[in-house]
């Protein structure tokens, strides 16, 4: 995916969904965040409602549908701003560094 195909996916469209209950983490949230995209999941995935991330409920589908519908009016102005904190997010969190010290700490492999 280079530069300029996720331009125009991001002109096209306003929000990722990742409706899964069966993967626990998946990285297509992160990397969404990372394009800019505000994402919508189902709390199963790993990832939880917060301010710049929603959650879908598997077992309702209304409350999904009224999510969506309430996200499909929200200005852009106020999407990008969601962006910027879920990109600010996965910078400062979501990190190689921090990703292998924990893996560190919690093997012992200091010790």
């Amino acid at each position: 995916l280079d530069s300029n195909f996720m331009r125009k996916v991001a002109m096209k469209y306003d929000f990722v969904i990742s409706p899964s209950f069966g993967d626990a983490n998946p990285t297509t949230i992160l990397e969404a965040m990372c394009w800019g995209f505000p994402v919508i999941c189902t709390p199963q995935s790993g990832y939880y409602e917060d301010s710049y991330r929603f959650n879908i409920k598997i077992d309702d589908s209304n409350q999904s549908l009224k999510l969506l519908q309430t996200l499909q009016n929200v200005p852009d102005e106020d999407l990008n701003k969601i962006s910027r904190k879920a990109r600010a997010v996965v910078k400062s969190n979501y990190t190689w560094e921090k990703f292998t010290s924990i893996i560190i700490e919690h093997l012992n492999l200091l010790e």
